[in-house]
Protein backbone atom coordinates (compact mmCIF):
# COMPACT_ATOMS: atom_id res chain seq x y z
CA UNK A 1 0.00 0.00 0.00
CA UNK A 2 2.81 2.40 0.94
CA UNK A 3 4.60 1.53 -2.30
CA UNK A 4 1.43 2.28 -4.27
CA UNK A 5 1.12 5.71 -2.57
CA UNK A 6 4.76 6.46 -3.34
CA UNK A 7 4.19 5.58 -6.99
CA UNK A 8 1.07 7.77 -7.09
CA UNK A 9 2.97 10.64 -5.52
CA UNK A 10 5.87 10.19 -7.99
CA UNK A 11 3.45 10.20 -10.92
CA UNK A 12 1.77 13.32 -9.55
CA UNK A 13 5.12 15.10 -9.17
CA UNK A 14 6.15 14.10 -12.71
CA UNK A 15 2.80 15.32 -14.04
CA UNK A 16 3.19 18.72 -12.33
CA UNK A 17 6.75 19.04 -13.69
CA UNK A 18 5.51 18.12 -17.17
CA UNK A 19 2.67 20.67 -17.01
CA UNK A 20 5.09 23.34 -15.76
CA UNK A 21 7.51 22.64 -18.60
CA UNK A 22 4.81 22.69 -21.27
CA UNK A 23 3.05 25.74 -19.86
CA UNK A 24 2.15 28.39 -22.45
CA UNK A 25 4.96 30.88 -22.67
CA UNK A 26 3.61 34.41 -22.28
CA UNK A 27 6.47 35.70 -24.43
CA UNK A 28 5.99 33.85 -27.71
CA UNK A 29 7.22 36.87 -29.62
CA UNK A 30 9.29 39.83 -28.49
CA UNK A 31 9.08 43.27 -30.11
CA UNK A 32 11.59 46.06 -29.53
CA UNK A 33 11.44 49.70 -30.63
CA UNK A 34 14.71 50.55 -32.38
CA UNK A 35 14.23 54.16 -33.42
CA UNK A 36 12.74 56.38 -36.08
CA UNK A 37 13.31 58.73 -38.96
CA UNK A 38 11.09 61.41 -40.45
CA UNK A 39 10.04 61.57 -44.09
CA UNK A 40 10.48 65.30 -44.65
CA UNK A 41 10.78 66.07 -48.33
CA UNK A 42 8.80 64.85 -51.32
CA UNK A 43 10.20 64.63 -54.80
CA UNK A 44 7.61 66.51 -56.90
CA UNK A 45 8.17 64.09 -59.80
CA UNK A 46 7.20 61.02 -57.75
CA UNK A 47 3.71 59.82 -56.88
CA UNK A 48 4.06 59.29 -53.12
CA UNK A 49 2.41 60.20 -49.84
CA UNK A 50 2.85 63.78 -48.75
CA UNK A 51 5.29 64.42 -45.93
CA UNK A 52 5.74 64.64 -43.02
CA UNK A 53 5.47 61.01 -41.91
CA UNK A 54 7.08 59.27 -38.96
CA UNK A 55 8.79 56.00 -39.87
CA UNK A 56 9.23 53.79 -36.81
CA UNK A 57 11.60 50.85 -36.75
CA UNK A 58 11.13 47.69 -34.70
CA UNK A 59 12.82 44.34 -34.26
CA UNK A 60 10.60 41.35 -33.72
CA UNK A 61 11.77 37.93 -32.58
CA UNK A 62 9.94 34.65 -32.43
CA UNK A 63 11.06 33.24 -29.08
CA UNK A 64 8.82 30.18 -29.30
CA UNK A 65 9.50 26.78 -30.86
CA UNK A 66 6.65 27.19 -33.36
CA UNK A 67 6.25 29.13 -36.59
CA UNK A 68 4.32 32.35 -35.95
CA UNK A 69 3.17 35.24 -38.11
CA UNK A 70 3.44 38.96 -37.54
CA UNK A 71 0.63 40.80 -39.27
CA UNK A 72 -1.01 44.14 -38.56
CA UNK A 73 -3.18 46.76 -40.23
CA UNK A 74 -1.35 48.47 -43.10
CA UNK A 75 -3.64 51.52 -43.39
CA UNK A 76 -6.96 52.91 -42.20
CA UNK A 77 -8.86 50.99 -44.92
CA UNK A 78 -7.34 47.64 -44.03
CA UNK A 79 -9.91 45.24 -42.55
CA UNK A 80 -7.42 43.19 -40.54
CA UNK A 81 -8.11 43.09 -36.81
CA UNK A 82 -4.50 42.56 -35.76
CA UNK A 83 -2.84 45.85 -34.97
CA UNK A 84 0.22 47.67 -33.75
CA UNK A 85 -0.74 50.78 -31.80
CA UNK A 86 0.45 53.39 -29.37
CA UNK A 87 -1.38 54.62 -26.28
CA UNK A 88 -0.32 58.01 -24.96
CA UNK A 89 -0.82 57.74 -21.23
CA UNK A 90 -0.78 61.52 -20.71
CA UNK A 91 -3.18 62.60 -23.43
CA UNK A 92 -5.15 59.34 -23.26
CA UNK A 93 -5.22 58.71 -27.00
CA UNK A 94 -4.88 55.47 -28.95
CA UNK A 95 -2.95 55.92 -32.19
CA UNK A 96 -2.67 53.21 -34.86
CA UNK A 97 0.80 52.46 -36.22
CA UNK A 98 0.43 51.11 -39.74
CA UNK A 99 2.84 48.59 -41.17
CA UNK A 100 3.05 46.70 -44.41
CA UNK A 101 5.65 44.42 -42.83
CA UNK A 102 4.29 40.87 -42.70
CA UNK A 103 6.58 38.06 -41.61
CA UNK A 104 6.09 34.35 -41.27
CA UNK A 105 8.45 33.90 -38.36
CA UNK A 106 10.44 30.73 -37.96
CA UNK A 107 11.41 29.70 -34.39
CA UNK A 108 14.10 31.85 -32.77
CA UNK A 109 14.46 34.15 -35.80
CA UNK A 110 14.54 37.97 -35.81
CA UNK A 111 12.93 40.28 -38.34
CA UNK A 112 12.91 44.03 -38.96
CA UNK A 113 9.60 45.88 -39.11
CA UNK A 114 9.00 49.33 -40.53
CA UNK A 115 5.84 51.18 -39.58
CA UNK A 116 4.39 54.64 -40.10
CA UNK A 117 2.35 57.39 -38.48
CA UNK A 118 1.04 60.08 -40.79
CA UNK A 119 1.59 63.28 -38.83
CA UNK A 120 -1.16 65.17 -40.65
CA UNK A 121 -3.76 62.62 -39.48
CA UNK A 122 -2.90 63.53 -35.88
CA UNK A 123 -2.23 67.26 -36.24
CA UNK A 124 -4.47 68.07 -33.24
CA UNK A 125 -2.56 65.61 -31.08
CA UNK A 126 0.73 67.19 -32.12
CA UNK A 127 -0.81 70.70 -31.78
CA UNK A 128 0.04 71.60 -35.37
CA UNK A 129 -2.21 74.02 -37.26
CA UNK A 130 -3.40 73.62 -40.85
CA UNK A 131 -1.05 76.44 -41.80
CA UNK A 132 1.90 74.27 -40.83
CA UNK A 133 1.02 71.82 -43.63
CA UNK A 134 -0.41 74.12 -46.33
CA UNK A 135 1.27 73.99 -49.73
CA UNK A 136 4.45 72.38 -48.43
CA UNK A 137 6.29 69.34 -49.74
CA UNK A 138 9.52 70.10 -47.90
CA UNK A 139 9.63 70.03 -44.10
CA UNK A 140 13.42 69.90 -43.78
CA UNK A 141 13.46 73.14 -41.77
CA UNK A 142 11.02 71.57 -39.29
CA UNK A 143 13.10 68.47 -38.58
CA UNK A 144 14.07 69.40 -35.00
CA UNK A 145 10.47 70.26 -34.11
CA UNK A 146 9.10 67.04 -35.64
CA UNK A 147 11.80 64.94 -33.95
CA UNK A 148 11.00 66.52 -30.59
CA UNK A 149 7.25 65.88 -31.03
CA UNK A 150 7.88 62.22 -31.80
CA UNK A 151 10.27 61.71 -28.90
CA UNK A 152 7.81 63.36 -26.48
CA UNK A 153 5.09 61.05 -27.80
CA UNK A 154 7.17 57.86 -27.49
CA UNK A 155 8.38 58.80 -24.00
CA UNK A 156 4.84 59.34 -22.73
CA UNK A 157 3.40 56.25 -24.37
CA UNK A 158 3.26 52.50 -24.42
CA UNK A 159 3.32 50.62 -27.72
CA UNK A 160 1.40 47.37 -28.02
CA UNK A 161 0.74 44.62 -30.51
CA UNK A 162 -2.51 42.67 -30.57
CA UNK A 163 -2.96 39.68 -32.83
CA UNK A 164 -6.41 38.50 -33.84
CA UNK A 165 -6.79 34.80 -34.56
CA UNK A 166 -9.02 35.46 -37.59
CA UNK A 167 -6.10 37.06 -39.43
CA UNK A 168 -3.72 34.17 -38.89
CA UNK A 169 -5.36 31.29 -40.73
CA UNK A 170 -4.95 32.74 -44.24
CA UNK A 171 -1.19 32.47 -43.70
CA UNK A 172 -1.47 28.74 -43.17
CA UNK A 173 -1.94 28.57 -46.97
CA UNK A 174 1.60 29.96 -47.34
CA UNK A 175 3.07 27.87 -44.52
CA UNK A 176 1.00 25.08 -43.00
CA UNK A 177 3.07 25.21 -39.80
CA UNK A 178 1.95 28.75 -38.87
CA UNK A 179 0.36 28.82 -35.41
CA UNK A 180 -1.58 31.62 -33.75
CA UNK A 181 -0.23 33.23 -30.60
CA UNK A 182 -1.51 31.21 -27.67
CA UNK A 183 -1.27 34.24 -25.43
CA UNK A 184 -4.06 36.49 -26.69
CA UNK A 185 -3.15 39.38 -24.39
CA UNK A 186 -1.49 42.57 -25.59
CA UNK A 187 2.22 42.27 -26.28
CA UNK A 188 4.10 45.22 -24.85
CA UNK A 189 6.80 46.60 -27.13
CA UNK A 190 10.13 47.06 -25.34
CA UNK A 191 11.70 50.51 -25.48
CA UNK A 192 14.14 52.63 -23.52
CA UNK A 193 12.56 54.42 -20.54
CA UNK A 194 13.70 57.81 -21.91
CA UNK A 195 14.51 58.40 -25.56
CA UNK A 196 16.58 61.52 -26.18
CA UNK A 197 16.85 63.92 -29.08
CA UNK A 198 20.03 63.24 -31.06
Amino acid sequence: MKLFKNIQFSILVLFIIFISCTRINADEISIEYLGHDVYLKMNPNVDAELPPIYHLHFKIKNVSNETKVFIARSNSFDNKLSQLFLIDTLQKIKMPIYTGSIHIMKPNKEYDIDAAINIKDFKHYFKLSNDFFDNKIDFSNDKILLDRLLINMVNSSVINYKQDTSDVFQYRLLDKDVEKLKNENLILVKKSPQIKLN
